[in-house]
């Protein structure tokens, strides 16, 4: 809550939530994705990560920022309309969107980061490069990401707004040898957390978290320093039905499964992401994010 504002022009100042369209999700959600919040939406490619940022664009009531790293938003895929109020912009590196969140005045009730994961995937491989004395990435990662966090959670609340993160996931289980060297020795925990990944047996089950949290480097234990800035998590995957089948193909479905970092909680609804609102053309091709 921003120092100086009283809890009652909050309240009167405070919008609608931003409905999905996607009933069940909006209903988990409270009614909708929630003013001065962070959510994080992650999962597989061709889930329908950017299809639900785009169904939120087009709902949005006011001028929205897509924040663009290393893949183009598919405007093609935009209501006229919608175009009118999306505005883009490029971040290549963590230190530019660090330095856009520091400077960002003017008021968007609605931005969209696509690729955070991306940055500081990168971001974290550049310094293990250029720093190998330096020996706990996973602190730096920590409090890099506070420190983008407090930045985006400052603006948030001075101008109402909702952010969402659009994020790679990658499997927790990887080689020996691809993790920082104080965490080659740790071993899987079965606390239902499945976050310390190098496991010395083979596992028949993997699991896939948020590539914020499973980045290949900088991982370990202490990923609350930043994720208590994040409302909700949402994961998005494919859920295959075998029993009940057509042409001998199983039938998928598509299901969200909410978290809320600072408990474990965990919550499954069906998601069947809609299509934008505007008439599409069959020769539309979706990018790899679906």
């Amino acid at each position: 809550m921003p120092v100086g504002v009283s809890l009652s022009q909050l309240i009167a100042e405070s919008p609608e939530p931003l409905v999905s369209g996607i009933e069940s999700l909006d209903e988990a959600l409270g009614g909708g994705f929630q003013p001065r919040s962070i959510y994080e939406v992650y999962g597989p490619p061709g889930t329908g990560k950017t299809q639900l940022g785009i169904s939120l664009v087009e709902r949005s009531q006011g001028p929205t920022l897509w924040i663009e790293t290393f893949q183009t938003l598919p405007t093609s895929l935009l209501s006229p309309t919608a175009k009118q109020h999306c505005f883009r912009t490029r971040c290549t590196k963590f230190t530019q969107l660090l330095y856009l969140w520091q400077t960002l005045s003017e008021p968007y009730p609605l931005v969209i980061i696509d690729g955070l994961s991306q940055l500081l995937c990168d971001h974290m491989n550049h310094l293990e490069q250029r720093s190998s004395g330096l020996n706990n990435l996973h602190d730096t990662k920590c409090k890099h990401l506070a420190t983008l966090f407090t930045a985006i959670t400052k603006y948030a609340h001075q101008t109402s707004s909702m952010v969402l993160l659009l994020n790679h996931c990658m499997n927790t289980s990887h080689l020996n040898g691809a993790l920082a060297p104080f965490e080659q020795d740790l071993d899987v925990v079965d606390d239902g957390s499945y976050f310390l990944v190098t496991s010395t047996a083979k596992r028949n089950v993997q699991v896939l978290r948020s590539a914020l949290v499973a980045s290949g480097v900088a991982m370990g234990p202490r990923d609350s320093r930043w994720e208590c800035f994040l409302t909700r998590r949402i994961a998005l995957f494919w859920q295959w039905d075998p029993s009940s089948s057509a042409r001998n193909k199983p039938n998928k479905s598509r299901i969200a499964i909410l978290t809320t970092p600072a408990r474990r909680d965990a919550v499954q609804v069906p998601c069947k992401v809609q299509q934008t609102l505007h008439v599409m053309q069959d020769d539309v091709v979706w990018d790899s994010e679906g």
